[in-house]
């Protein structure tokens, strides 16, 4: 074969129809979140949720054959994203920075409104099956933020004093606890709540508030005093 002739492949784009039933389901989720941010998970209906996406009730149980395993893809969709800030965790050269960026990103996809905090947390305090998921979700959240934690302190940006487990365990209790307070308060942004919190957790993990060693203080010590340590 003539190799001038000759042209690799291209890369194959998702066809039409792997658009649409993308765009599909996005819109779906979409639609449901916005309700569930409205009336809340239990009192939303398929019905409701159909209309809203202008889809017949057909084409939601092509994609979820309960309302419950939409709200499992709505927390599938959540590992997903913290899978990929994982995924650069290792290029990441300001820690803070990049938390920071993904929680409101975060915010922005799924908690949109205080009674959206309350169901979903509802649930998965109540229903054991929706609990699991939750549980899920929230350990795979937990191992992505102490990785992030690990690449704070290798770099220099974060405390070594505390285990990177113990600050990223901290970090998801301080998230959690303002989004649950927040879920039961109206009319406040939970982005400058969110802003707060983490400017003083930061504040406690930065590696400049971290205490001098023993070794550390014996040296600052005898410099003190002309010293050679």
């Amino acid at each position: 074969m003539d190799s001038a002739t000759h042209q690799e492949p291209l890369p194959q784009e998702p066809g039409r129809r792997e658009r649409r039933r993308s765009e599909t389901h996005q819109r779906i989720v979409n639609a449901a979140l916005q309700l569930f941010s409205t009336h809340g998970y239990v009192e939303t209906t398929v019905e409701q949720i159909t209309e809203a996406a202008d889809v017949g009730k057909g084409t939601f149980f092509n994609y979820f054959p309960t309302k419950d395993a939409l709200l499992t893809a709505i927390f599938e969709s959540v590992a997903e994203q913290f899978a990929g800030l994982r995924a650069n965790i290792r290029t990441s050269q300001d820690v803070r920075a990049s938390l920071t960026e993904f929680a409101h990103a975060l915010l922005r996809t799924v908690v949109r409104a205080p009674k959206i905090v309350r169901s979903f947390f509802g649930l998965a305090l109540t229903d054991p099956v929706v609990g699991e998921r939750f549980q899920a979700v929230l350990m795979h959240a937990r191992k992505t933020i102490i990785a992030l934690m690990e690449r704070g302190q290798e770099i220099g940006q974060v405390r070594t004093d505390i285990p990177a487990a113990v600050l990223g365990r901290t970090l998801q209790q301080c998230i959690l606890g303002t989004e649950i307070i927040w879920g039961f308060t109206s009319g406040e942004d939970l982005h400058e709540w969110i802003d707060v919190t983490l400017e003083v957790f930061w504040k406690g993990v930065d590696s400049a508030t971290q205490p001098p060693s023993k070794n550390q203080k014996l040296t600052t010590e005898a410099r003190r005093h002309g010293e050679r340590p």
